[in-house]
């Protein structure tokens, strides 16, 4: 996820401020990673945020 995100914001020395969950329903790697990708452009238009750290 952080690949993509440093691609358009300067995230380094950033730590997160706030949780956002997102929970997916059983699909296909393919389904999964559209519907991911999806999710961070929309949380950054919606809330101004992006993502700065995952789960693992």
């Amino acid at each position: 996820m952080l690949g993509m995100v440093e691609r358009f914001a300067e995230v380094s020395g950033v730590h997160p401020t706030a949780v956002a969950r997102l929970r997916l329903a059983p699909s296909s790697d393919d389904d999964l990673l559209v519907t991911v990708l999806d999710k961070v452009p929309y949380q950054l238009e919606t809330a101004g945020r992006i993502p700065v750290d995952t789960w693992k």
